[in-house]
């Protein structure tokens, strides 16, 4: 895995490193329901827990030999609460990890599991693994050490980041994208019309809701107009989730290792990935575009946003282009 910026503040990320069966299978989890999916979650946690694949050592043990010693734990990241609690247990019966899944604070935590509202408190503690569904954990909490820096060493998604396909979210975003873009740039008109126009942006508003809602959302078959937003609104989760492991500017490393980041590398294509292939890629080219260098005439307004940009998405910038997917 390549550095993100010059030390203090490293960040490495590869995909996808142990995302394989017994018999070198890429494991995909995105796209698979029920007893399926708790299938391969759990197939995931042994290529990952356990020395498999001809390994001599499991890829945790791995991982945590580059970790400084007060920064040995690790974040798994899932998709549901249902996903947390199966790769907590198969964790917990079947590796010599000890991991806590997170729950609501409303929940029976019982002897796995970990109160949102405690999570806090897990780097002071013993276990090895915390796993979390990303909305869970992505944000409102600090998981430090004894240091007061961040007590998780590295972030792992063991499934593709992707809202279920009846998901509100992404109709909602776009709505609001055409509202705020109106705002941006008002329609003039002239004295009378103004309510025409404000029955325009209602029909257009309505019309964007419907198609989209029309369709299930899922990343290959969306169409262009649509991939950006979708890309754009992950990013914010991942790198609020990233962020719990960089606390006190530490280094982190990002694993991901569901095959569907990237299924033509996975499955040893010899076509490459492309935005429509893979979440990975799509976030690289949305990224590199935002943080483009502003040409030699751009006035303040351009280069300032290029300055918030560079800011806001600089490190998670950097660490997408400069991913390993040897692993």
């Amino acid at each position: 895995a390549q550095n993100c910026r010059p030390a203090p503040l490293v960040c490495s990320a590869s995909f996808p490193p142990a995302g394989r069966g017994g018999g070198g299978e890429p494991i995909f989890v995105s796209g698979r329901q029920g007893s399926a999916r708790a299938d391969a979650l759990r197939q995931m946690v042994t290529a990952l827990c356990e020395p498999a694949g001809g390994r001599h050592r499991s890829v945790i043990d791995e991982l945590r030999d580059k970790l400084p010693p007060d920064r040995h734990q690790v974040l798994f990241v899932v998709l549901s609460g249902a996903d947390a609690r199966v790769v907590a247990t198969a964790i917990n019966n079947r590796t010599p990890y000890k991991a806590r899944h997170v729950l609501p604070d409303a929940s029976d935590a019982g002897k796995d599991g970990i109160l949102r509202r405690m999570v806090a408190g897990f780097g002071l503690g013993t276990d090895d693994i915390l796993v979390a569904a990303e909305m869970s954990i992505q944000r409102g909490y600090n998981i430090l050490n004894s240091n007061d820096t961040a007590a998780l060493g590295a972030v792992i998604y063991l499934t593709r980041s992707h809202p279920p396909p009846s998901d509100l979210g992404f109709p909602l975003s776009l709505v609001c994208q055409l509202a705020m873009s109106h705002l941006q740039h008002p329609a003039t008109a002239p004295p009378g019309e103004a309510e025409e126009i404000t029955r325009q942006l209602r029909h257009d508003g309505r019309r964007l809701w419907f198609d989209v809602i029309g369709r299930p959302v899922r990343f290959r078959t969306l169409d262009d107009r649509y991939r950006t937003t979708f890309v754009a609104n992950n990013l914010v989760p991942m790198s609020q989730t990233i962020g719990r492991s960089i606390r006190g500017n530490q280094p982190t490393h990002v694993l991901l290792c569901d095959a569907a980041f990237a299924e033509r590398l996975a499955t040893a294509d010899s076509a490459p990935d492309t935005a429509r292939t893979s979440l990975v890629v799509a976030t690289d080219a949305l990224l590199t575009s935002l943080l483009k260098e502003p040409p030699p005439d751009a006035g303040p307004g351009r280069r300032l946003e290029h300055e918030i940009n560079k800011a806001v998405w600089g490190l998670l910038g950097h660490l997408v282009h400069t991913n390993d997917p040897l692993g």
